[in-house]
């Protein structure tokens, strides 16, 4: 086996040099597109002043045709006043039927000028000169310079400049600007409708759980407004509130005021262990004392200290409660303790850990306005703790258009502090086919999700798994956490008995979390990306199984940290700069004059994330381009990757990837990327694509490169050095070994420090690190 290393000291970041460019239509645009697009908005106006006038601004929904990027959604129509840029104005976004849903609060004045200035674009696309219609090449000639484009015939050139001169003083005529005319023209052909919602689908519970969008309302006048009292509510006033409606509240918002809607969901005050614990055992664990062990954060129900493993483990009862400990919280903690004494067969070489339990009352469900302040206030309360293991869960999916108040908050916390939070992936005991999405907080994005496996690899008929929010695929991950025939050994108060589950599975990830953390230094982008690699199957691009995730975690630690003899793994710990984040200089060895590899990649990273957007939810996007330099100092991406790359020279021919595409094939938005080329039967090496000159002689070169690109879905720049993990693994196609050239590359034509991952090394490290020193007088 070969030993995994760190690659550092290489980076480079350049800002970037791409712009939006011109407008751009797909097709003609003419009057009757525009007089449609006026009919919708006057409509809006109309049931604005019709019903709400008193209200607050108008919350209007704009229906795309197509789900798109950032840089077309409307600009232009709705910008007059104090609105300059309309992104400061969207408070959420859904997806319908395929279509992109972005919702708006504007002031009636602003639905105004829009309907002015199309009137203006009809006015100009009246006159002789247009005929009723732009067509796409008439428009492209009327935003750029013809005597730039070199694809234009010189004798035709002032012909072609004549033209543009005349249309473009037809349109300033008009009292607007060409870039504003193409602007305009642009989101007619992106606009499908614009609207004020007035029904919305009811799902009537008891109690429900509710998002509201953001008004200019407090909410004591608000609920006056509604006519009805102020109810509780959680979440915070950055990322929008949400509110425990009684049903007949709720039923009144649904009929009277269905605009204000966000997010719905049931009830969430059944937040509960996933598993039952029978109480059969008698045995009890017998451990050496605790030492200067790294510790794991456990929140879930109370700790039962009557176990024998109760010296390991530090516990609080946040809300107590007559019925006293529990199981559950009591089994999982047995595991982050002793996984590895409990279950000899899931030795992972990690050793004993200690833990923090916060526990919480099973007796009567948990409710999430209980969990959520509680959450907040033990993990900053304990920042020194890095992992924690959260194994409850709602038995109801959460919904396709929103992300729980719970998951919100995990992936909050994720954000703004080094934590990592590792969360069983749910069950579904029941078998019901209406119950196979996650519940929460198993939507949260950030942390890492965690399923149950056979112990063959094979995904448990109870699994949950699906994507959350049409984009971000949950699980991360699965490990062994036992089934009604093949059980997994726990201790709770009764002694060590049987149980199974995803709350059981969880804990062996978070113990090689921690441990990879903790002992082996290092950072959790690192850390998140290697056990998704290391799960990851080389035929496995997105996720393969939508309830394994991208695979089953290897139970050794040390199978993590390796790899094969024909496979050279390592990684890159870093934050992004600039726009580019990029290294071209990964010398591959060469074998007849081409790369005899195939490769793969896994990016991880922790982004702000924003509840109150909807679908669009991830502010930053990382986009990852890996493979061979090309001619033009550019990268053959392996997996096709074409975004970003119309001014690169990473493509050999221009490409445009629609939003759609982007995030199916490329995983856009998410915060993990894994990319894969896959082993292919008799599999061929790959041509080098790039020379270097060097005495006079042209010879090839043996680079591959990756770079990050930065995007920023807000204004508010929140990805601004953003740390990163990732892990690149070669493998040889005729399965020699080339680690040992590899390395040797790297140190003679690169300035790359090279750092392995030694696990005795670094554990003695660790030990003598935390040894208590005696100053002798």
């Amino acid at each position: 086996m070969n030993k995994v290393f760190k690659l550092s000291g290489q980076l480079e970041s350049a800002p970037n040099t791409q712009s939006f460019g011109p407008s751009r239509i797909d097709g003609a645009v003419g009057i009757e597109d525009v007089q449609r697009l006026i009919d919708f908005i006057a409509m809006a106006i109309d049931v604005w002043r019709r019903k709400y006038i008193g209200f607050s601004d108008p919350i209007v929904s704009v229906e795309y045709k197509r789900i798109i990027p950032k840089s077309l959604r409307i600009r232009e129509l709705f910008r007059y006043g104090e609105i300059r840029d309309l992104n400061d104005s969207v408070i959420g976004s859904s997806y319908d039927a395929g279509r992109h849903v972005i919702v708006y609060r504007l002031p009636l004045v602003n639905l105004e000028k829009g309907i002015a200035q199309l009137e203006k674009i009809k006015d100009i696309l009246s006159l002789p000169l247009f005929g009723g219609s732009v067509s796409p090449s008439l428009l492209r000639l009327i935003l750029t310079n013809p005597e730039k484009d070199k694809s234009i015939p010189a004798e035709k050139l002032p012909e072609v400049v004549r033209k543009r001169t005349v249309h473009r003083n037809a349109i300033e005529s008009k009292g607007i600007s060409c870039s504003s005319f193409g602007h305009l023209l642009q989101e007619t052909d992106n606009v499908s409708r614009v609207y004020i919602r007035e029904s919305v689908d009811e799902r009537i519970e008891p109690e429900q759980l509710v998002s509201l969008y953001e008004t200019s309302l407090d909410d004591v006048t608000l609920f006056n407004k509604l006519k009805m009292r102020t109810p509780a509510r959680i979440g915070s006033g950055e990322d929008g509130y949400s509110y425990l409606l009684r049903e007949e509240d709720y039923r009144r918002i649904c009929h009277e005021f269905p605009f204000l809607i966000s997010m719905s969901c049931t009830n969430l005050a059944d937040i509960r262990p996933e598993d039952a614990v029978a109480e059969t055992g008698r045995e009890r664990l017998v451990l050496p004392p605790p030492g200067d062990e790294p510790v794991i954060g456990v929140i879930d129900t109370n700790f039962d200290r009557s176990v024998g493993f109760a010296d390991w483990v530090t516990s609080c009862e946040i809300v107590k409660e007559e019925s006293g400990p529990d199981s559950h919280g009591t089994a999982v903690s047995s595991l982050i303790v002793a996984g590895h004494i409990l279950n000899s067969e899931l030795d992972d070489e990690c050793g004993f850990f200690r833990v923090r339990h916060f526990g919480l009352p099973a007796g009567r469900g948990l409710s999430a306005f209980l969990i959520y302040p509680k959450i907040r206030e033990i993990v900053t309360a304990n920042l020194d703790i890095k992992v924690w293991n959260l194994s409850l869960g709602t038995i109801p999916c959460v919904d396709e258009n929103a992300i729980s108040p719970i998951a919100s908050l995990l992936d909050e916390l994720q954000y703004l502090y080094d934590v990592t939070f590792v969360v069983a992936g749910t069950n579904n005991f029941s078998r019901d086919e209406e119950h196979r999405m996650v519940g929460s907080p198993a939507d949260s994005v950030n942390s890492i999700v965690v399923n149950s496996s056979t112990r063959d690899g094979r995904e448990q008929d109870y699994s949950r798994g699906g994507k959350v929010l049409s984009c971000f695929p949950r699980p991360d991950v699965s490990a062994f956490g036992g089934s009604p025939d093949d059980r997994i050994r726990v201790e709770t108060g009764s002694g060590i008995t049987m149980t199974y589950g995803s709350s059981f599975a969880a804990p062996y990830i978070a113990r090689k979390l921690c441990y990879m953390i903790s002992k082996l230094r290092m950072t959790r982008e690192t850390a998140k990306a290697l056990l998704i690699d290391s799960a990851a199957s080389w035929n496995c691009g997105m996720p393969g199984s939508p309830l394994l995730g991208y695979g089953v975690v290897p139970v050794k630690m040390s199978s993590i940290v390796s790899c094969e003899k024909d496979e050279i793994r390592f990684f890159i710990s870093d934050s992004v700069r600039k726009y580019n984040t990029y290294a071209y200089n990964l010398p591959l060895p060469i074998a007849n004059d081409k790369f005899p590899f195939i490769a793969k990649a896994t990016l991880c990273y922790f982004p702000k994330c924003s509840r109150k957007q909807g679908v669009d939810y991830t502010d930053t996007e990382l986009d990852l381009h890996f493979g061979r330099m090309n001619a033009k100092g550019g990268i053959k991406s392996i997996d096709n990757n074409g975004q970003g790359s119309r001014s690169s020279a990473d493509n050999e021919r221009i490409s445009h990837v629609y939003e759609a595409d982007a995030k199916k094939l490329f995983s856009k938005w998410v915060n993990t990327k894994h990319i894969s080329e896959g082993v292919k039967p008799q599999a061929r090496g790959k041509k080098i694509m790039q020379t270097i000159r060097s005495s006079g002689k042209e010879t090839p070169s043996p680079m591959w490169g990756f770079r990050i690109e930065t995007k920023e879905r807000l204004n508010e720049k929140s990805g601004a050095d953003l740390n990163f993990g990732l892990v690149i693994t070669f493998k040889s196609i005729d399965r020699k070994s080339r680690y040992d050239e590899f390395r040797r590359n790297i140190r003679a034509m690169t300035s790359w420090s090279i750092q392995d991952v030694d696990i005795d090394l670094l554990n003695r490290v660790y030990e003598e690190g935390n040894e208590e020193l005696v100053l002798e007088d």
